[in-house]
């Protein structure tokens, strides 16, 4: 999830019939984990928040 208004990144991993087993919470700017099958860090230093 992004929330450009808060700057927030949550990347929500191993998904179950009951929700996610992993939750991992970063701010704009910081580089993004993603599992495999990716296996890279996404960077976010690019991204832009909303006027507030």
């Amino acid at each position: 999830m992004i929330d450009p208004r808060e700057g927030d990144l949550t990347l929500y991993s191993e998904p179950s019939g009951s929700g996610y087993h992993q939750q991992w919470n970063g701010e704009f700017g910081d580089r993004v984990p993603l599992p495999a099958p990716f296996g890279f860090e996404l960077a976010t230093d690019g991204l832009l928040r909303y006027p507030a």
